[in-house]
């Protein structure tokens, strides 16, 4: 692990075929594609919008597929959302079994959560990436308070044997201070392609978000453009980044989804109930990423 390397890694999309099935032929595709990009890794099943599409076997199915074609050169990151100790170290295991090299655990929503990671990183046979973000996982889940750990909780799991990074939540203030406790030499990754420039600022060494599947080149740009001091060549690529980001995550994966079509992947149809993305949304979105092409790809 190279913290002192910026690190960009996005939820993989998952293509389905015409009968709503895993499409694990154009996935093998897809991430062909993507290993020639600028993307460092992959998180399987969770949080894009579709996890609750995907079944546990085919987040699995996946997994093995992405590993392979990628020789394992990138992180292959398997996603839990799961607040079970058990059903965690379970899917660790299926995870691991399937080719996975990383984990990424999200914060429980209730409970004693130092206790819970402390049991889950005694007994986890893959590194953890911890996650601190209060959306995705289950739809009925309980609405969560603005955070679900204090900084110094974080720190002091961040701080614990077999845990190798964090992801952050959307609020840059709380997350500045959570910085502070948070060892230099683990992955610090801010969660939004819109927050890229305010995540860099706070001390960020990378990124985990969705708009690194079309644009993994401009989050690397945003870094360097920082690193060599050059702010406003940062704060404008930021603005396009930006405007794209806000676009396509207003609309959801099927907007994600009929971005990568456009970019060359194939994806299919979404599932049910999720609809198709409509003929002038779709029209916007193919403006929009022939605006702001040379700069992703």
């Amino acid at each position: 692990m190279n913290t002192q390397k910026v690190t960009i890694v996005a939820p993989t999309p998952m293509p389905f075929t015409i009968k709503k099935e895993l499409n694990l032929d154009a996935l093998a595709k897809n991430t062909e594609l993507w290993i020639k990009t600028k993307l460092d890794g992959f998180v399987i099943g969770t949080a894009n919008g579709e996890e609750s599409y995907v079944t546990q076997e085919e987040k699995y199915q996946a997994t093995k597929i992405i590993s392979e074609v990628s020789n394992n050169s990138k992180l292959i990151i398997g996603g839990i959302d799961s607040p079970s100790i058990y059903s965690t170290l379970n899917q660790i295991e299926e995870f691991h079994e399937s080719g996975a090299n990383h984990v990424r655990v999200r914060i429980p929503r209730s409970g004693n959560i130092v206790n819970y990671f402390e049991k889950i990183l005694k007994e986890s046979s893959l590194p953890v990436i911890m996650i601190h973000q209060n959306i995705g996982g289950r739809e009925d889940s309980i609405k969560p308070k603005s955070n679900l750990a204090e900084p110094e909780e974080i720190g002091e799991i961040c701080s614990m044997d077999n845990i190798v990074g964090y992801i952050t939540d959307h609020s840059v203030r709380f997350e500045a201070v959570v910085r502070n406790h948070v060892s230099k030499n683990k992955y610090f990754w801010i969660c939004n392609g819109s927050l890229i420039i305010h995540g860099v600022l706070i001390g960020a060494n990378g990124a985990c978000m969705a708009f690194a599947n079309i644009g993994s080149a401009a989050a690397h740009k945003i870094f360097e453009y920082i690193k060599l001091n050059q702010l406003q060549e940062a704060l404008d690529l930021q603005k396009r980044v930006t405007k794209i980001d806000y676009f396509v995550m207003k609309r959801g994966v099927v907007c994600l989804k009929a971005a990568l079509e456009i970019l060359g992947f194939e994806l299919g149809l979404t599932r049910k109930p999720q609809s198709s993305l409509n003929k002038e949304d779709l029209r916007l979105l193919q403006e929009e990423i022939e605006s702001i092409k040379p700069y992703i790809i």
